[in-house]
């Protein structure tokens, strides 16, 4: 997902400010991976939020750089309203660009591995008991020589 746009400062604001938004409102799953870019086309200060408040540091799931924000996997804690405001160097707002942020809970019993490795209950009632190979079992009881 991106936020993107033409980025116009004060002067200029005669002129029309072209603006393309690309998924302005997005909705993903718990888990999943996410990032979201804001890309000024000049070298100004770039500020993120979420629910107007600044996120002013990284965590281990959430990673805040200069043109974007890097969800090592989304929870539903995340779900809001982030933004990104550009500022040039004599801190006058240039461009100020929003995405809301939907969360849903992840599917379950979809047939993977949960991370703990086990199977998800639907499955867990068709998974066949635990079998034995006697022959393998055989096998390693005799020596080499006699072995098939």
């Amino acid at each position: 997902m991106h936020i993107e746009g033409c980025l116009k400062n004060d002067e200029n604001a005669a002129e029309a400010a072209e603006t393309n938004f690309l998924n302005p409102d997005v909705i993903v799953s718990t888990g999943e991976k996410l990032t979201i870019r804001c890309l000024p086309d000049y070298d100004g200060e770039t500020t993120w939020y979420k629910d107007n408040v600044i996120l002013r540091h990284s965590s281990t799931r959430l990673r805040v750089m200069k043109q974007t924000l890097k969800f090592k996997y989304v929870e539903i804690g995340d779900a809001g309203l982030y933004g990104c405001s550009t500022e040039s160097d004599n801190n006058k707002t240039i461009e100020w660009r929003n995405v809301t942020l939907r969360v849903e809970e992840a599917l379950q019993n979809d047939g993977y591995r949960e991370e703990d490795g086990k199977i998800g209950n639907v499955l867990e009632g068709f998974r066949p008991s635990e079998e034995t190979n006697e022959l393998e079992i055989e096998a390693r009881r005799r020596r080499d020589r006699e072995s098939l």
